[in-house]
């Protein structure tokens, strides 16, 4: 094969190059990685010509030389831009007088294969573009052609294999040269996106912050978060990556045209990059639209029955074509999960003016998943399974399988099972997803508290059974239970208790311990903390959880913290009659076993390590409207 012939002709000849070792493995390495986009380009322009072992051996050649040529000239190009000298130097040694060793082989190489004077004016000509564009003050009118100028080197493979293949149609060069110029317009718009920090740092002339500065008159850019806002919220970035994705994608079309698979691999790469990044920030800005909508004044006094109607109707207000949406991640909006987790809060005292039942058929037919795109999970399972119980529905046979299938040996429930989400996320099947793929507390949690609503059909009494028993074993020795998804341990030791506080064959200080532990986390001002601020719904969450063990005890002694979190959670409410919300959904790497360790959390909704908030308010309003039709129930 033509490839493997090349492969072999550049490990003898840069083995014979009085270079270092390291050198050669290094130059040999990237020679058909990161700059295989340009070394394949003289094999497949010699398959569209007639292929002799002559001319193979020339195109190999060719390879070689031109390969070593532009890595000095890259090398030349990171010192005038002031960047040191680029990963290649830094981390492997080189020496300015070993890249010169390296030029002097490679200019020679290609004075042999190119003796005539024609080539050598041609390529000058090119030269004399890449150094004169560091010279050019990029206009408005000018700034992608400075940017792209550089990269008018990459000509030469094509003008050097037209001297080699004198047989091709002149036509089919020039468009290979149309490619190659739209594939570097895209990619200097996505390079440019994903530097724009280090450009800032380092002063370099970028498409965005350029566009940025020039049309806002920013004579000095002071914070890279700020400007990084004004490229988002101008619509600079959704401009920039939709110009890349439309070069990229004629680039890709004319390479498409003549067969160049290298070629297209290396921008279907990109493309994904791209279209990724204008997923997030059309996302992006859809959530900041959301929240903008909502209302930031704080109602005065609302009375209980008040607040629950008020929140009714914001909940009411937000369902769209039957599904409520909320918490923005690299998955998408969470809709299905959010849709059946409403259910089970606005079901479950019933009471409402909700068609919850012609919901939960629609949210039957797309499944327990974060959302219709996505692979199923154990937590939208969950709330899937609890809100059928909640409204009194028949559980089908396919949910149940389904649901079961989250369940481990250890009893425990699990967030994904298998590699389908792995092939979702486009990872490698070997990637570690240990962590997500281990029991957690907070999902196993919310299957045990389903289960135990319905213990009369055998299959949710032995889910039920089997949970208690993984639960039970897992409660720390403050009578916590840790949160893996979620911010604070609050979320899993509520839950636990809910679905433990009325089983009279386990230790009843289980439970007292849970309630203990849920109390001593309550300030003296009445709210529980998200990463030490008030947090509406851990607060909400927490005083459910008291008065359902109160319902049952009638313990005096939790009414002073069920009045205090009252009086404080009702001070929280919007006069849209939404509820204050915060960032307490928490996305670890899938390899991660224990997130509260993790220090470097980021608050974001795109990524992992990352703290995401419920925009909309819908997760957290659900859960103070059942919060406060609970205390109407037990107290008013």
């Amino acid at each position: 094969m033509e490839i493997k012939y090349i492969y072999n002709f550049f490990k003898e000849k840069v083995s014979q190059m009085d270079i270092d070792e390291k050198i050669k493995c290094l130059i040999l390495d990237k020679a058909f990685k990161d700059y295989s986009f340009y070394n394949y380009l003289p094999l497949n322009i010699y398959k569209l010509s007639k292929p002799n072992n002559e001319t193979l051996l020339k195109v190999a050649q060719l390879t070689l030389y031109s390969y070593l040529y532009f890595l000095v000239i890259l090398y030349y190009d990171k010192i005038t831009d002031k960047q040191g000298t680029g990963s290649i130097s830094e981390k492997k040694g080189f020496s300015e007088t070993m890249f010169f060793c390296i030029n002097e082989y490679a200019v020679r190489g290609l004075s042999n294969l190119f003796p005539g004077e024609e080539f050598w004016q041609e390529f000058n000509q090119l030269k004399k573009t890449f150094f004169a564009s560091s010279y050019i003050e990029p206009t408005h009118k000018n700034l992608l052609n400075v940017l792209t100028a550089k990269s008018v080197l990459a000509h030469a493979y094509v003008l050097a294999s037209k001297h080699l293949l004198r047989e091709l149609d002149s036509i089919a060069y020039g468009e290979i040269i149309d490619a190659l110029d739209h594939f570097h317009t895209g990619f200097q718009l996505q390079d440019d996106y994903e530097d724009i920090k280090e450009d800032v740092e380092n002063n370099q002339t970028n498409y965005y912050i350029f566009k940025i500065s020039s049309e806002y008159n920013i004579a000095e850019i002071k914070s890279d978060k700020y400007l990084q806002k004004l490229i988002y919220a101008s619509g600079c970035a959704e401009e920039g990556l939709e110009k890349a994705n439309k070069e990229l994608e004629i680039a890709k079309n004319i390479f498409e045209k003549y067969g160049f698979v290298d070629q297209i691999f290396n921008i279907d790469g990109i493309l994904y990059k791209v279209q990724n990044e204008l997923h997030y920030i059309r996302a992006l800005m859809y959530k900041t639209r959301q929240k903008a909508m909502l209302s930031h004044t704080f109602l005065a006094n609302p009375s209980i029955s008040e607040a629950i109607n008020k929140t009714e109707e914001f909940i009411s207000s937000k369902l769209c074509n039957d599904i409520w949406e909320d918490f923005l991640t690299n998955a998408g909006l969470g809709r299905n999960w959010i849709t059946g987790y409403v259910i089970s809060m606005m079901g479950e005292l019933g009471g409402n003016t909700l068609p919850l039942d012609k919901i939960l058929d629609k949210l039957l037919i797309s499944g327990g998943k974060y959302n219709e795109n996505i692979v199923e999970d154990a937590d939208s399972s969950n709330f899937l399974v609890y809100s059928l119980i909640v409204l009194g529905r028949y559980i089908p046979d396919s949910v149940i399988n389904s649901w079961f299938k989250f369940q481990n040996k250890d009893k425990g429930f699990s967030t994904y099972y298998n590699n389908d989400i792995k092939k979702a996320m486009r990872m490698r099947e070997d990637a570690d997803f240990k962590g997500w793929f281990s029991s957690q507390n907070c999902v196993t949690a919310v299957a045990c508290l389903a289960a135990s609503q319905r213990l009369s059909d055998p299959s949710l009494k032995n889910i039920y059974r089997d949970t208690r028993d993984f639960l039970v074993e897992k409660q720390e020795e403050d009578g916590s239970w840790k949160s893996y998804w979620w911010t604070e341990r609050i979320y899993s030791t509520c839950f636990s208790v809910m679905a433990l506080y009325n089983d009279k064959d386990i230790n009843a200080t289980i439970c007292k311990k849970g309630i203990d532990y849920i109390i001593s986390h309550q300030t003296e001002n009445g709210y529980w903390c998200n990463q030490g601020l008030p947090c509406t719904f851990y607060t909400a969450l927490a005083l459910k959880t008291i008065m359902l063990c109160y319902q049952y005890s009638k313990d005096s002694i939790l009414i002073p913290s069920i009045e205090k979190g009252m009086s404080w959670i009702c001070k929280m409410q919007y006069n849209d009659g939404s509820w204050c919300s915060s960032r307490m959904l928490r996305l670890p790497f899938p390899d991660e076993l224990e997130p509260e360790i993790v220090k470097d959390w980021r608050n974001t909704s795109f990524g992992l390590n990352c703290l995401v908030d419920d925009h909309n308010r819908i997760f957290t309003s659900a859960m103070v409207y059942n919060t406060l039709k609970f205390y109407d129930r037990l107290f008013g």
